[in-house]
């Protein structure tokens, strides 16, 4: 099996680099500007209050007592059913 000379490996190496920078320079302007930016305030607001919503619903359902029941939460009750 033949071993890789120094400047094989270089050579590699700066083709590897030579196509990286070719491809960050693929995109077109209105794609950099895109990918530059962060998320607009809406979006990141809208995953905020999701995330919120997200963790009162679960915690309701983890501490809420269930109707009909003997002092069993919401999420004993969907776990271990009727006892």
């Amino acid at each position: 099996m033949k071993e890789k000379s120094k400047e094989d490996v270089n050579a590699q190496k700066n083709l590897d680099a030579l196509l990286c920078e070719r491809a960050i320079h693929m995109h077109s302007e209105k794609v950099d500007r895109l990918l530059r930016q962060g998320p607009d305030e809406l979006v990141t607001w809208s995953t905020v209050v999701m995330i919120v919503v997200f963790f009162a619903l679960f915690f309701a359902v983890a501490f809420v007592e269930y109707p009909h029941s003997r002092g069993e939460s919401i999420l004993q009750h969907l776990i271990w059913g009727d006892s």
